[in-house]
């Protein structure tokens, strides 16, 4: 049996069977995959023959065995709103730390970001006033308006704030298109319920 390689990650679309691969911060396609490639529930990998095994082993895509630490994922069935009104001091913290995480994304690859660290010790705001607060903040902190790092300086906060929300990484193909959201359970913040079920994930985080 095989599983992906560390820090590979599989996902099918339809019949193709999508790559990311976080040592190049690349995604890759391969084309009607899923014709000879199945991704199990628990993440191992399928394979129609021998020689497709030992292609996707020499490739470095696939090992013999998992790699730790990989987070499942909870389908989305709703997103989490923010409340009205949030607290001043709230809001001060929330621009502390959205300044301070939009230094360190510009200096760390996509695998630097997603590095695993130790979960929030305690929780120091509600998630609604912490949605609250970032929503207060955003317009007034510079940032590229990717989803990658409205994600990350949203998490970054979030676990500030002692909640520990997963990182998805989802995409689709023809044509090909990536999206990244944060969800705490089936719940998705700081994005739309619409926009991310369009997205197969590929990465949790």
């Amino acid at each position: 049996m095989l599983w992906p390689a560390p820090k590979v990650h599989f996902a099918q679309v339809r019949s193709d069977i999508v790559v990311l691969d976080l040592r190049t911060d690349a995604y890759s396609c391969l084309v009607d995959g899923g014709a000879w490639l199945r991704i199990e529930p628990d993440q191992s990998l399928t394979v129609a023959s021998p020689e497709y095994a030992a292609a996707l082993v020499d490739a470095g895509l696939a090992a013999p065995g998992p790699s730790p630490g990989r987070r499942t994922w909870t389908p989305a069935t709703r997103a989490i709103a923010p409340e009205a009104p949030t607290r001043p001091l709230l809001v001060m913290l929330c621009a502390s730390r959205l300044m301070a995480s939009t230094l360190t994304f510009r200096s760390w690859t996509l695998s630097g970001l997603l590095a695993p660290s130790a979960p929030p010790r305690h929780r120091s705001a509600r998630l609604v006033d912490a949605l609250s607060a970032h929503r207060a903040v955003r317009p007034w902190i510079p940032f590229e308006g990717e989803c990658l790092q409205t994600a990350y300086q949203l998490r970054h906060w979030l676990r500030a704030c002692g909640h520990d929300p997963a990182w998805v990484f989802g995409v689709r193909t023809w044509p090909f298109a990536a999206h990244c959201w944060l969800q705490i359970g089936d719940g998705v913040v700081g994005d739309r319920l619409e926009r991310v079920s369009r997205y197969t994930p590929i990465l949790v985080a």
